[in-house]
């Protein structure tokens, strides 16, 4: 029997499992619920999580673990020595190269790798429980979300050539 409704964690509720402030990518509308950010479906929040973690690695050049969570869970908000630790440990990065090491997520199982990690230290170590048959975390709708993520960023960039070309 699922648990009611205000009993589930945060990032559960609000279909926002990486339990972000507002919104990473644009084309999803988010309303805000205690200050975090609340998706319509939770494929809406997973997205949003992959545009997150893909701005973070490849626009801010975050790519350790140590610098990502540094930034994505600030100390002072969070436990962040033991969210970078958690993270580590997911990504099979030795504890000693976590501010040294990259976390190569131009590969996709490292991105789906990093943001199970996250939904994890989010919701509480076994956040499917909360999903119907189990999927909601699985491998196939966390690449499934970043896909739809990159996807929609080509046709965007498309777009964009597109409408720049009609202007000459």
């Amino acid at each position: 029997m699922a648990a009611p409704t205000q009993r589930l964690p945060r990032g559960i509720r609000n279909n926002n499992p990486g339990n972000l402030r507002s919104a990473c990518d644009s084309r999803y509308h988010t309303t805000r619920e205690d200050g975090f950010a609340r998706f319509r479906t939770p494929h809406d929040g997973l997205v949003n999580l992959a545009a997150c973690a893909r701005s973070f690695y490849y626009r801010h050049h975050l790519t350790t673990v140590s610098d990502f969570i540094n930034r994505y869970a600030p100390p002072t908000e969070n436990q962040t020595a033991d969210y970078v630790a958690f993270v580590a440990r997911y990504l099979r990065i030795s504890p000693a190269l976590v501010a040294k090491e990259p976390m190569r997520l131009d590969r996709l199982w490292r991105m789906v790798d990093l943001m199970r990690a996250i939904i994890a230290m989010e919701n509480g170590p076994t956040p499917q429980r909360y999903s119907v048959g189990g999927e909601w975390f699985g491998p196939c709708e966390l690449s499934l979300a970043i896909n739809d993520h990159i996807n929609a960023d080509i046709g965007e960039q498309s777009r964009s050539h597109a409408d720049a070309g009609s202007e000459q």
